[in-house]
């Protein structure tokens, strides 16, 4: 089945996030798409999206 993916209706924009091993992250996420957050264990992705 063919697949057309969303475009973003928007963005949320973040800047320097600063939480237990982040420092001065910024980051922006589409709206109205599926969004995940991966990486490594210990990357802080818990703290990222908390």
């Amino acid at each position: 089945m063919p697949h057309t993916p969303r475009a973003p209706r928007g963005w949320l924009k973040i800047e320097g996030i600063t939480r237990n091993n982040l420092q001065g992250v910024n980051v922006a996420f589409p709206l109205g798409c599926f969004t995940t957050v991966t990486g490594i264990s210990g990357s802080g992705k818990s703290s990222f999206v908390s």
